[in-house]
C-alpha cells in the first residue's frame, strides 16, 4: 500500500486503503469504515503515526 513512499499523509493513506480493500474485497469502504480500519492498523502496530498527519508502514509487522 505504501509502495515507494516511506511516509504518506492522512488523505493519501485513506485513498490507498480504500483502493487496496476495494480491490481485495470487491466492495468499496466508506469514510467511516476507512477511519475504523486505520485505527485498527494503528493499534496493531502495522502502521505508525510519525507526526501530525504523517504515517508510515511498520516494516517489522508487514506479514
Amino acid at each position: 500500500m505504501f509502495g515507494q513512499y516511506t511516509e504518506l499523509g492522512y488523505g493519501d493513506l485513506l485513498a490507498r486503503l480504500s483502493s487496496a480493500y476495494s480491490a481485495t474485497t470487491g466492495h468499496p469502504y466508506r469514510q467511516t469504515k476507512l477511519k475504523e480500519l486505520l485505527r485498527f492498523l494503528l493499534r496493531k502496530g502495522m502502521i505508525i503515526k510519525e507526526e501530525r498527519g504523517r504515517y508510515r508502514c511498520n516494516s517489522d509487522r508487514r506479514h
